[in-house]
């Protein structure tokens, strides 16, 4: 693998622009689902172009596919109420690293020039040891992995959250099983207060960040 660090001073971003109509609309208002699509597309072509490529199309050392896998992302509206029918909306990122092996996209959502939300994705990069198996998925280095600037504060707040979020999932899985972890456990999940913005759910909400409920294997190959 071999790393492609980026200058301070260079920092990568793109960004786009849609009228909003019906497919881009729901029953309250933007869609999410439609949001978040748009937004996971435009985190990989950030990817893509800070490693120089010209599509998003990521393979190992090994030329086998690559995936970047998303491991938390945070939605946040502040003007829910600005996007209609006409109007033009426009996805504005930027790319950061967090660690060593993730990366994340900072979007900002505008609606006719006002800022009215930011989404934060998470991912690294995954692939799979056995072919067409999902169950077989390990963590994985592209050929070219890009080292953008480090991400600001709040970014590295909602991937610290996240994996907090993901490793209490992962800790009521086993006490289901019955490992008996749990009422010690559980006793300590609940002395850890979380802010309001963050939620497991998939209710439309103001705000929210979502972690994996599945850990990616931290096997490497």
């Amino acid at each position: 693998m071999s790393l492609l660090a980026l200058p301070s001073s260079v920092q990568p971003k793109l960004n786009e622009r849609h009228v909003l109509g019906m497919a881009e609309m729901g029953y309250r208002g933007l869609s999410e689902q439609w949001l978040l699509r748009r937004a996971g597309d435009l985190h990989w072509r950030l990817i893509a172009r800070a490693m120089g490529q010209r599509e998003a199309v990521f393979t190992c050392t090994a030329g086998q596919p690559l995936y970047a896998a998303f491991c938390a992302t945070s939605l946040y509206f502040f003007r829910p109420e600005l996007p209609q029918l006409g109007g033009e909306l426009t996805l504005t990122a930027s790319l950061y690293r967090i660690g060593h092996g993730r990366l994340a996209s900072l979007q900002q959502i505008g609606v006719d020039g006002q800022e009215i939300g930011r989404i934060v994705l998470i991912s690294a990069f995954v692939g799979r040891s056995e072919p067409g198996s999902n169950r077989s998925i390990v963590r994985r280095m592209p050929k070219v992995m890009a080292i953008p600037p480090e991400a600001p504060f709040p970014v590295q707040r909602i991937a610290q959250r996240a994996a907090l979020l993901a490793r209490r999932a992962q800790d009521e899985k086993f006490d289901l099983r019955g490992t008996g972890a749990s009422k010690k456990s559980c006793r300590a999940h609940q002395s850890i207060s979380m802010p309001p913005a963050f939620y497991i759910s998939q209710a439309s909400v103001p705000s929210r960040t979502v972690a994996c409920s599945r850990q990616v294997k931290p096997t490497r190959e």
